[in-house]
């Protein structure tokens, strides 16, 4: 016998899909770093999100698992991009656009992610949920189904990873006596 869906489920699944398609979809974006790819994702992540509807009696918390399904999706697709490339023939993909108004607002998008391109995707996602989506170490637990204390050590450790990726950078940039040469 199947189980019958919750009174206003229908409803429930409408409002989740109108509050989270836009903090999915950047999520989606800078883990995968292509508009195309990261809209395609976000379709196939609230898909799941409504055929896993019949069973939010068992859910505590509708953002976690959202961001649970949108990890594990995100995690998946970068895998395979590994795979793919590997390949002989290697698909050409176009390079992301970025849809900002202003010029600054773009140089930034373009400098974050750089940044995010020098961590692994599992990095990436922990420093994605705490930074630009500002879930808690524990939330982020939820979602990636680690302790919080092993998201703070990997938060960290990507943290320092970071930055030691920008002094490294710096140091390049700067001369012996600290004279920027751009």
């Amino acid at each position: 016998m199947q189980k019958e869906h919750p009174a206003g489920s229908e409803e429930t699944v409408r409002d989740l899909i109108v509050r989270f398609h836009t903090p999915v979809f950047r999520y989606c974006y800078h883990m995968l770093r292509h508009k195309q790819e990261a809209e395609d994702a976000v379709q196939d992540i609230f898909l799941k999100v409504v055929q896993h509807s019949a069973h939010w009696e068992e859910i505590h918390s509708p953002s976690a698992w959202i961001y649970r399904v949108a990890h594990h999706h995100c995690l998946n697709l970068a895998a395979k991009k590994r795979l793919q490339r590997l390949l002989p023939v290697r698909l050409i993909g176009v390079q992301p656009t970025v849809a900002e108004d202003s010029h600054s607002r773009a140089e930034e998008a373009m400098a974050i992610d750089a940044m995010l391109a020098r961590l692994s995707p599992a990095e990436r996602s922990i420093m994605i949920l705490r930074i630009l989506e500002d879930r808690s170490h524990e939330e982020i637990a939820l979602i990636t189904r680690a302790s919080p204390a092993a998201v703070r050590k990997k938060f960290e450790r990507a943290k320092n990873k970071l930055r030691q990726s920008c002094c490294k950078k710096e140091e390049e940039v700067h001369d012996p006596e600290g004279v920027s040469f751009i």
